[in-house]
């Protein structure tokens, strides 16, 4: 039958091909490894480090389940070992708020990586504008949550978890959410009730989406009130 044969070594980019494989017969397969290209940086916000963040990296046309997986460590540092030429995109996501952990940002950017080229890419987060509001609903027992995606053009070809820019949990417990360090840019925000699903996850049972411009160093307030 057919199998996936992936090949790693030191100091080489990952290689993974398909291999026939013949009943009763030897296979024997040459595959060529080019150095490794390295992929690394740091997150930093208002001059300190992100740390404990989530960053995904796949090769632009590949899809999204098949992407790379790392966190940054208590200096906001990550890296990405052993990759192949190409154009790549990276996804960085970081803690808004250390303590109560509800809040999150997302920056997406494109990489090209040549030939065992070492790529330096150091990210910071700090920016001015601010988005916040009232969220109120009839349930508290629902689980609250306030997901910002971006509109700005370009968006054609860019999947849809690359277009999360921020997200507000655990809103039910002040009824206020607030995102600061935004990049200014158009939205679509989305509001909802969820409850929890048996099999994991959520539920929606209440949602409500709106848009808004934030300009440079501007606040945008949006309410949401479900009946």
């Amino acid at each position: 039958g057919t199998a996936v044969l992936e090949i790693a070594s030191e100091g080489f980019a990952r290689e993974k091909v398909q291999v026939n494989i013949q009943g009763g017969q030897i296979s024997e397969v040459t595959i060529p490894l080019e150095p490794e290209g390295i992929l690394c940086g740091s997150a930093m916000m208002n001059n300190k480090p992100c740390g404990y963040g989530y960053v995904f990296l796949r090769r632009e046309g590949d899809p999204p389940e098949g992407e790379a997986y790392t966190q940054t460590d208590g200096n906001g540092y990550y890296e990405f070992k052993r990759l192949k030429p190409g154009s790549y995109a990276l996804r960085i996501t970081v803690w808004l708020k250390e303590l109560p952990h509800s809040a999150q940002l997302t920056e997406r950017y494109s990489v090209r990586m040549g030939p065992g080229e070492k790529i330096r890419k150091d990210i910071d987060f700090t920016r001015n504008s601010t988005l916040r509001g009232a969220f109120s609903a009839p349930d508290p027992n629902l689980s609250w949550r306030v997901e910002v995606r971006d509109t700005s053009p370009p968006i054609m070809g860019i999947p849809e978890q690359e277009r999360y820019r921020a997200v507000a949990w655990k809103v039910e417990l002040s009824g206020n959410y607030s995102l600061e360090n935004l990049a200014p840019g158009t939205y679509e925000v989305t509001a909802s009730c969820n409850r929890a699903a048996q099999s994991g996850g959520w539920i929606p049972m209440m949602k409500k989406t709106r848009a808004v411009t934030i300009g440079n160093g501007e606040t945008a307030v949006l309410d949401f009130v479900f009946p």
